[in-house]
């Protein structure tokens, strides 16, 4: 698919000499929207482009549209403070002139952000905001979407009972949907609600689930996050060297991807298991890594 992408953002490139205004507009945004999960900082370099454009032209939409993809750019390089600051800017325009769908996904990049930053009171309003669009629209998987990131925001603040009601009720809109990309995931977060509650047999249930779904095609963002849930079983059963295992997998999958989030969560589980079974120099070395 990436491949795919990056060629037929090539092919999009070579128009962009013999044409101007609202079409060279929509090109780059075009450009920006085909590299944005492949490489951030050239969908970064296009997106502003579209950006210009569309200011140069005056076009509502195209400013909104080609911001939330620079927006969505800055996130995915982890510049947090830039993804933030440029979609409060352009969330007012969305919401000014009633575009419903790109509203509900800045709201939702934002929500995200927030939750990134532990700001939890700000990332539920964010997120209850987009759901309400996504409702109204009706598509189950948009509403499955941020249903998921709601239940995230719960399982952070302990609240495991909220955080099931969101993580099920995503996981039925996303099959219902017949679209079941990430439902994986939602599976793991569930798993990850009965691991924290020490219902180890159902957490273990649901991780084999998601494998299940995803197959020969698991993508590393699921599987860094489902062996760091083993990990947090096998914890949870004090079986230490399994947990050792499963968090050493979740962290190869984390350095292998450059997810440093989850490089520094298995790291400190991992000094954790380190200094209880008197391995100090493993420990420091983990300390030191992270």
């Amino acid at each position: 698919v990436t491949y795919s992408q990056t060629k037929k953002a090539d092919s999009l490139k070579v128009m962009l000499p013999l044409i101007s205004g609202i079409e060279r507009a929509d090109v780059l945004y075009d450009v920006a929207f085909e590299l944005v999960d492949s490489d951030y900082n050239l969908s970064l370099s296009y997106g502003r482009k579209a950006r210009n454009a569309a200011k140069n032209i005056g076009d509502s939409l195209r400013i909104v549209k080609a911001g939330r993809i620079t927006a969505l750019a800055f996130r995915r390089l982890e510049m947090l403070d830039s993804s933030l600051s440029l979609s409060l800017q352009i969330i007012p325009i969305a919401r000014r002139n009633s575009f419903d769908d790109e509203l509900a996904s800045l709201l939702n990049g934002v929500g995200l952000i927030y939750n990134f930053m532990a700001q939890y009171d700000y990332a539920l309003e964010y997120y209850f905001e987009s759901l309400e669009i996504r409702k109204r629209d009706g598509d189950p998987f948009d509403i499955g979407v941020v249903s998921n990131n709601i239940g995230l925001v719960y399982l952070n603040l302990g609240d495991f009972d909220n955080a099931l009601i969101y993580f099920r009720e995503s996981a039925s809109l996303k099959i219902a949907s017949r679209f079941v990309y990430d439902t994986e995931i939602v599976l793991n977060n569930i798993a990850l609600c009965y691991v924290a509650t020490e219902k180890l047999d159902s957490a273990y249930s649901y991780v084999n689930k998601a494998f299940r779904i995803c197959g020969d095609g698991c993508s590393n963002d699921f599987k860094v996050n489902a062996y760091f849930t083993l990990g947090m079983a096998a914890l949870a059963k004090r079986n230490l060297s399994l947990a050792e295992r499963e968090f050493l997998e979740s962290y190869n999958i984390a350095v292998g991807s450059n997810n440093k989030r989850f490089q520094l969560a298995n790291l400190a589980y991992l000094m954790q298991i380190y200094l209880d079974t008197d391995r100090i120099k493993l420990a420091e070395n983990c300390f030191r890594e992270a």
